[in-house]
């Protein structure tokens, strides 16, 4: 993601460009094989001085490093290599830190700082519940985003979803499947231990961010998502068989607001990203400091 960034009262503010979309993205497997993605990354950074670049990797990279050590090192030496003249600062950052920067970067898109709120960011390998940026406020797992639990499904769940594309799927069959997995996860007990130490969270907006909430971005009226209307919405997909049909998507989210006690997420548009809490943090721009914080 790319971003303009000025100091403002609350130090540093970034505004993205490209309407705050992503660049097309790559699978891991392009980045680290494809000269052309490294390529079409260079060039998407020319006339960007190297100080005014970081490469973060998340969850796709820390759970590739937690399965091989070896094709990770060897990832990251095409990507650190290839870009090393364009990048000033490269790290693999944890889940909590991840969910630190969603959380930044949703109180930079708020209109109403400083209020009390929660983030619930969900990638394909990772989701982060984050109720403020300290890192006993965050809870992350590598194993709940929506690729890490498709991965999981045994065969017949993967029918219920109409992940084969060519017959439909079962909204409710297919939501459940996601359910059982969820409710095993150490993400939910941590989620469970949160809440029980601050009940008050119950009370805090939870707003959206990551891939699982894309969908509902060109719905440009829509700022706030009741369970009710994802379930109606996935109802209605997954009875449709199509290889671009949502159904999964549909059922991973609303499985997922069920097991948290989520009735509503808020959103706020144009989409967001952790990148943009990257962007504004002391620890990859020193100039972003603010003192006494």
């Amino acid at each position: 993601m790319l971003y303009t960034v000025n100091r403002g009262p609350r130090g540093c503010e970034a505004t993205p460009l490209h309407d705050g979309k992503p660049m097309d993205a790559a699978s891991l497997t392009s980045l680290c094989a494809d000269n052309k993605v490294v390529d079409t990354l260079k060039q998407h950074l020319d006339n960007l001085p190297r100080e005014h670049v970081v490469l973060l990797g998340t969850g796709g990279l820390r759970k590739l490093r937690a399965k091989s050590r070896t094709e990770f090192d060897e990832c990251w030496k095409v990507l650190n290599e290839g870009l090393e003249d364009r990048i000033g600062h490269t790290d693999v950052i944890d889940g909590k830190k991840e969910g630190e920067l969603a959380w930044l970067a949703m109180e930079q898109r708020l209109s109403s700082p400083g209020k009390d709120f929660s983030i619930l960011e969900t990638g394909g390998a990772s989701v982060q519940f984050a109720m403020s940026p300290s890192s006993d406020d965050i809870t992350s797992d590598d194993a709940v985003g929506i690729h890490s639990i498709r991965n999981e499904l045994d065969a017949q769940a993967k029918d219920s979803c109409g992940l084969d594309g060519n017959t439909p799927g079962n909204f409710e069959s297919c939501r459940d499947a996601v359910e059982r997995l969820l409710t095993k996860s150490k993400f939910l007990e941590d989620v469970k231990e949160m809440k029980r130490k601050w009940p008050e969270v119950d009370e805090r907006p939870v707003y959206g961010a990551g891939e699982g909430w894309m969908r509902f971005d060109k719905e440009k009226d829509k700022h706030e998502v009741p369970r009710a209307d994802l379930e109606n919405l996935g109802k209605d997909q997954c009875a449709r068989a199509s290889s671009t049909s949502p159904c999964y998507g549909l059922a991973y989210t609303s499985a997922l607001l069920r097991v948290m006690n989520i009735t509503t997420l808020h959103l706020v548009k144009p989409y967001s990203s952790w990148t943009l809490g990257a962007a504004v943090h002391e620890d990859y721009f020193p100039a972003c400091h603010v003192s006494g914080r």
